[in-house]
């Protein structure tokens, strides 16, 4: 089922001059809120709050920013930047809706059920594509698209975007046959090196003992070999 939520975050207003790095050590994420036809604001909010709000939202959901001197507004994360290094949350950019104008988002993949084709033919599954990008009101979108890899039956098969169930109000931007998911065949596996007998490979040593010993000089530098007459 495609569930339909919107979240709740609080956020404070900045200003401009506050110090971003001792936001950071204080437990906060600067943050900008920026839409069509609206001026950029600056903002802050709590750092575990979001961490555990982003976990559940995403990118594809619709939030309800509080934000105190400020009439609520409906926003949805357009960007989170982390630091390379730590991966910690540096900066945040929301976006502010229209919720009478349409908008164009991509929506993940919730790949649910067992495949066939796993269990009893040892197949792989190989995902191409991640989410779809979708056009649609606000108040249409959702949280995620399910995909059900339980007909996945035969090596054959695959699932594509026309495959998808479609949705009121959500047009799929990807053509019909862009594949979603497939199978792949097991590995084979690779042909086993011929073993060597025991008896031939002693017998190898051997020989290459004996053709060593041939020719290694003699012992005596100063023998010299017997003259024929």
């Amino acid at each position: 089922m495609n569930a339909k939520k919107v979240y709740a975050l609080k956020a404070q207003k900045r200003e401009s001059n506050e110090n971003v790095a001792q936001l950071r050590q204080q437990g906060f994420i600067p943050v900008i809120m920026y839409g069509k036809g609206f001026s950029p604001v600056q903002l802050k909010v709590v750092y575990n709050e979001f961490v555990k709000l982003f976990a559940e939202a995403g990118e594809s959901s619709l939030i309800d920013l509080k934000t105190e001197g400020l009439q609520d507004t409906k926003v949805i994360v357009k960007e989170v930047q982390t630091d390379p290094i730590k991966d910690h949350i540096i900066h945040l950019d929301l976006y502010k809706i229209n919720m009478a104008e349409p908008i164009y988002t991509e929506i993940p993949f919730n790949f649910i059920g067992e495949a066939p084709v796993i269990k009893e033919l040892g197949g792989i599954l190989v995902k191409h594509i991640d989410g779809l990008e979708v056009k649609c009101l606000p108040g249409d979108l959702v949280h995620d698209l399910t995909v059900d890899v339980s007909q996945l039956r035969e090596f054959s098969d695959t699932i594509k975007v026309g495959d998808l169930e479609k949705i009121p109000g959500i047009e799929f931007m990807l053509e019909d046959d862009i594949q979603i998911i497939s199978v792949s065949e097991p590995r084979k596996v690779e042909e086993a090196i011929p073993e060597v007998s025991e008896a031939v490979a002693v017998d190898s040593i051997e020989k290459v003992g004996e053709d060593k010993a041939d020719d290694q000089p003699d012992e005596n530098p100063d023998s010299q070999p017997e003259a024929k007459f």
